[in-house]
């Protein structure tokens, strides 16, 4: 049986591994990745986002499309500030979900037609 487990984004690195034990082997971090964003936001701009989002009762996660042009804006700096934090991340992920060096089997997986 294979498994996709939603919402791993809280779930401690150490305990990641036992996932594959478990069968699961698609891990979905969304979260991880606006939170890793929202992080490296300019101040000024993520301070605007916080504030729409007391004044409208809203959760974080609705700003995005409010800010979609200032977040597109963003500076290279504060764009490479974040892709080098996701990158970061995800490798972090891959080695705790024990996933290294399966990219080719996926490359196979998805190029069999």
């Amino acid at each position: 049986m294979v498994i996709a487990q939603h919402g791993i984004t809280g779930t401690p690195l150490h305990l990641m591994g036992q996932f594959a034990d478990c069968g699961i082997r698609k891990g979905n971090v969304a979260t991880n990745w606006q939170n890793i964003a929202l992080e490296w936001l300019p101040k000024d701009l993520m301070d605007k986002i916080k504030k729409w989002c007391d004044e409208n009762k809203k959760d974080i996660k609705f700003a995005s499309k409010q800010f979609f042009n200032e977040i597109s804006n963003i500076s290279a700096a504060d764009i490479k500030k974040i892709e080098d934090e996701s990158y970061k991340s995800a490798k972090e992920f891959i080695t705790a979900f024990r996933a290294q060096g399966t990219a080719s089997k996926v490359i196979k997986v998805l190029t069999q037609n």
